[in-house]
């Protein structure tokens, strides 16, 4: 099917076929940069490299900006929200450890989890995260972009670093920070791990079929890719309850070593209104009731 014929049939786009896999982002708008430096960002891979060790998740692709970050992850909805909010969590940490003043607090920041149903979707959504260096600015072709995982896709030549095993013990505490990684495991001379040894390209490369179908789904645009988010969130999700809504914002606060909703201000009550609003698919107007926040503020802030 030709990029134009794809794109004619989005408006009816509805599949509720699961895939197994999750779009996992930060949000980066009003949201203050964590990574200023080149050094932040290879700081930032290795913590990547670390979690997909110790959560149970495929990476399948990433971008990696400098306020926020998005995955495609294949795993369950708990354990890819688990990974990215330890992501974020070991970002901050970081951070805070190199300013000189703490600007970035966890809850500050929050990470959301949504299922991806329907193979087209899913691959929408990859070339969606794979082009977001460019939405966002960036002015060459996204491959050629550090950070992310675009490059790995149907290259033909991954040029790898040194093996883990082949470093002495101070070498590996240069180049990893202390990390642990496997000892086939690759590392640039500078610290950089080797996205092939955390990202499953080849599974990406399957699903597509070829570069040509690939580049069929970069096409398309941002404001397709959002109205498919959309329809897949009224598709597939089904509404809670007042009632079910506010127990898991009570569950979820819990969770988070918050205090109850109706003790929180109204900056903290946004944040939780936001994580409900990505992990179910809830509306505006029923997360600004049960929450206690005015309508219009919710309307404007909630994305």
């Amino acid at each position: 099917m030709c990029g134009s014929a794809y794109l004619a049939g989005m408006e009816n786009y509805e599949d509720n076929t699961p895939t197994g896999c999750c779009h996992v982002y930060s949000y980066g708008e009003d949201t203050p940069k964590l990574l200023l430096s080149r050094k932040d960002f290879i700081k930032a891979v290795q913590i990547i490299a670390w979690c997909s060790l110790h959560f149970n998740v495929e990476v399948l692709a990433f971008a990696l900006m400098n306020s926020h970050f998005h995955f495609v992850l294949r795993g369950t909805q708990e354990d890819c929200q688990a990974f990215g909010e330890k992501v974020m969590q070991l970002l901050l940490l970081y951070v805070n450890r190199i300013r000189e003043r703490k600007l970035y607090m966890p809850s500050a920041v929050m990470v959301s989890t949504k299922e991806i149903t329907g193979e087209r979707y899913l691959k929408t959504l990859i070339c969606y995260v794979l082009r977001n260096p460019v939405d966002a600015g960036f002015k060459y072709d996204p491959r050629e972009y550090e950070w992310s995982s675009a490059r790995l896709y149907f290259s033909g030549n991954h040029e790898r670093g040194r093996a883990f095993s082949e470093l002495n013990v101070s070498e590996r505490r240069r180049l990893s920070d202390r990390h642990e990684f496997p000892g086939d495991w690759t590392v640039s001379p500078e610290g950089i791990i080797d996205y092939e040894n955390f990202v499953n390209y080849g599974m990406v490369e399957s699903l597509f079929g070829g570069i040509r179908g690939m580049l069929v789904f970069m096409a398309i645009k941002r404001t397709e890719v959002e109205q498919m988010n959309y329809q897949c969130e009224k598709s597939n999700l089904n509404r809670l309850s007042d009632e079910e809504l506010l127990n898991a914002a009570v569950e979820l606060a819990a969770h988070s070593h918050l205090p109850r909703p109706e003790r929180m201000d109204d900056g903290r009550k946004l944040l939780l209104a936001q994580r409900l609003r990505g992990k179910y698919g809830a509306g505006k107007k029923q997360l600004a009731r049960i929450l206690e926040i005015p309508v219009d503020i919710a309307e404007r802030v909630l994305t």
